[in-house]
């Protein structure tokens, strides 16, 4: 096991005025202001290495979470299917401090979060900013409680006023094993998840321009703790700094994962994923204090993510604003967020799945969840619960302050997730099988808008009661079928909506729209009698586990055109769909094997699992096709993104090296301008460009870390 000794504290140096006063920041561990999102007790929120830090009324709670089990989890390095963090709460309660009514804040970010969590919108609240520091006015009678983020750590402060009582500084903790001071003069707090460590206190005035050091020490007395000062002048400011110290947490925090990014009209950018433990956890009995408004659920239950969604400028330097989306009860329901476009406004719609039963519905076509059964994402950290998930689809305003509109789609079984099923039951946790062989594979499909900036989506269900109208098949042939559909640009009112599936498991992944407003839209399947494949390029399954296939239907007629399988006669699933200008349709994708056929390519890795195809606008020729990778005869990256440019090239990313094989990415194609020659630690991200006669590799490069 590893064991990490996470420091939050700042070194007190006696030298001149300016070094005190002024301090160093980093704005990502700034404290967040609390604009009605969180209990009204609350008063700001800052992350912590061991997880987050709240200042509330008359305390301060540290939600202390040790996410190594998911991080092994996550990097394969464990088999192990309980992957439920630890998590615990210790509370510090300042005894008879005032209810605070003055606020002092300083140097707020640039960036800003919004929050729609759960139904009730007066606990949504847009343009929250974070802050370096900030003074609570009269904390006690006549001394305040200063917070302040110090270049990457955490410290508060006490400033008595002159001929105030520092007696009045008082304290007790809940939620520890054991209280000491140490032989060094630290105060000690230990809990099962490490021990917080108050080091032995400095104390001072500014008298004349200069520092001068106060004797101070900690007391503790029947388990409450306050200072015990030496002489100093009474009619002049005191300061008593004390030092936190975050000592032998097990573990490593790992508290968010990005799932898709998307661009924006102005040339800035968005990212979505997953945020692990930052919603403000509601009480229960369970509680170390029961009027605290503060505990976290049981462990073995615990679903405890939100979606966020993040705007970047341009440059990639300034982190605009995030917006957190979900249900706005802890207890159950959490959130994954699988695509996001942007209309040209730069107003951005959020395509994922949740089992929140109470996640916020702007104006929705359907308004309360369809329910589903227990699912967890093993390597993914996702535990939905018992709920079951739906599909949400939401539009946030450019500025990111607004919910324009959100909506539940869903039936009674499990949506918007890719998953194994065993023996006709669902798995307790989601393993991998012929469409969930690669890391993510659980959480593909995608979000387009058409000409009019109505919604298209690509997606899966395996309920038989899926919302369905003017559907081209509208019945689920068997087990998980692949859904397609149409939302006004509100969100409040279904266009069209079809289930395309056969007999046996399939996915849609991908859905693009041509020049005549056909849709197309591609996925993977294990079903041997998919419909209207006759007439295309390859018009029965072509064997192995899995497919892919490809299909155009008319918008209009609401009418398939022509579909077609993808493949071998091995493993074969196709992930993305693009059009260019001229209507053609490349497709990237993953042949088992290496054995996808080349087809008028002069570029090509032979023996490797990557391949692009270009079909004609019929879907009833090859025009081009080629491979890529490493030539190992093994699938090499798990794709997550493809685009062709209005020239014809070809871009694509993928993250390298299968959870499910051990053998790390190495040996793809790189190129002298390469960003990265080398991978880092085989687990790297890879980019490829394909120029648009498949004739030679533009770009070719690693992108990871240690």
């Amino acid at each position: 096991m590893k064991y990490y000794s996470l420091v939050v504290l700042l070194f007190f140096t006696v030298t001149t005025v300016a070094q005190e006063i002024e301090h160093t920041h980093r704005k990502e561990y700034a404290f967040i202001e609390n604009k009605g999102q969180w209990d009204k007790n609350i008063l700001f929120k800052s992350q912590i290495d061991a997880g987050n830090l709240w200042v509330q009324q008359g305390k301060i709670v540290y939600h202390l979470q040790d996410y190594s089990k998911l991080e092994k989890a996550h990097l394969g390095k464990s088999t192990e299917k309980n992957t439920d963090f630890t998590q615990h709460v210790l509370h510090q309660n300042f005894i008879g401090a005032n209810v605070v009514t003055e606020i002092e804040k300083r140097q707020a970010s640039k960036h800003y979060y919004n929050y729609f969590l759960g139904k009730d919108q007066t606990k949504w609240a847009s343009n929250v900013k974070s802050y370096e520091e900030a003074t609570l006015k009269n904390y006690f009678n006549a001394i305040d409680l200063r917070i302040i983020e110090q270049a990457s750590q955490l410290k508060y402060e006490f400033v008595v006023q002159a001929n105030a009582n520092p007696a009045l500084i008082r304290w007790s903790y809940a939620g520890y094993d054991n209280i000491e001071i140490t032989k060094s003069g630290n105060l000690s707090v230990s809990t099962k998840m490490g021990a917080i460590i108050e080091k032995s206190p400095e104390a001072y005035q500014i008298i004349a321009g200069k520092i001068v050091s106060v004797p101070c020490a900690f007391e503790l007395k029947d388990r409450i703790v306050s200072f015990k000062l030496g002489e100093y002048a009474k009619d002049i400011e005191l300061i008593i700094d004390p030092v936190l110290v975050f000592a032998t947490y097990c573990g490593s925090v790992t508290d968010n994962f990005g799932m898709t990014a998307t661009y924006g009209y102005d040339a800035t950018a968005f990212s979505g994923g997953t945020i692990y433990g930052n919603q403000y956890p509601t009480p229960d009995n369970a509680a170390y204090d029961v009027n605290s408004n503060f505990t976290v659920p049981n462990v073995a239950g615990s679903v405890t993510t939100d979606a966020f969604i993040s705007h970047y400028s341009a440059d990639g330097q300034t982190m605009i604003w995030t917006t957190f989306l979900g249900g706005g009860d802890n207890t159950q329901g959490t959130e994954t967020v699988h695509s996001l476009i942007c209309d040209k406004l730069n107003n951005v719609y959020v395509y994922g799945a949740t089992s929140s039963v109470d996640f916020p519905i702007v104006g929705g076509v359907q308004s309360t969840h369809g329910g589903g059964s227990s699912l967890q994402i093993l390597f993914n950290g996702s535990n939905f619960g018992t709920q079951g998930t739906d599909i949400f689809i939401a539009k946030i305003s450019a500025n990111g302050y607004n919910l324009l509109g959100s909506t539940y789609m869903g039936g009674n079984q499990n949506d918007g997730v890719n998953y194994k099923v065993s023996s006709g039951t669902y798995s307790a946790v989601s393993a991998y099988d012929s469409l969930t062989t690669n890391y993510g594979d659980q959480f593909r499909g995608e979000i387009m808008l058409d000409q009019n900036n109505n919604v298209l989506v690509a997606s899966c269900s395996r309920s038989t009661n899926f919302p369905v109208l003017n559907a081209f098949q509208p019945v689920n042939a068997g087990q998980q079928d692949g859904v397609v559909f149409k939302l006004n640009n509100n969100l409040s009112s279904l266009l069209w909506s079809s289930y395309y599936g056969g007999s046996n498991n399939d996915a849609c992944y991908s859905v693009k729209v041509d020049s005549s407003y056909n849709i197309v839209f591609a996925g993977g399947t294990s079903s041997n009698n998919l419909s209207n494949t006759v007439g295309g390029l390859h018009p029965a399954y072509l064997g192995g586990i899995s497919d892919g296939f490809v299909v155009k239907m008319n918008s209009v007629a609401l009418t398939l055109i022509q579909a077609t399988y993808i493949g071998t006669a091995t493993y074969d699933q196709t992930m993305f769909v693009e059009i260019d200008r001229n209507d053609n349709v490349f497709l990237l994708g993953q042949s088992g094997a290496g054995t996808y056929p080349i087809i008028n390519s002069p570029y090509s890795v032979p023996n490797s699992g990557q391949y692009i195809v270009k079909l004609n606008p019929s879907l009833t020729v090859a025009l081009n096709s080629t491979v890529f990778g490493n030539g190992n005869g093994q699938i090499n990256i798990s794709p997550s993104a493809f685009l062709v440019d209005i020239c014809g090239n070809m871009y694509v990313s993928g993250w390298g090296a299968n959870l499910l094989q051990t053998v790390p990415l190495n040996g793809m194609p790189i190129t002298a301008n390469a960003f990265q020659l080398t991978p880092a630690n085989g687990f790297d991200f890879y980019l490829f460009v394909l120029d648009r006669d498949f004739t030679n590799l533009l770009y070719g490069s690693y992108l990871g870390g240690a």
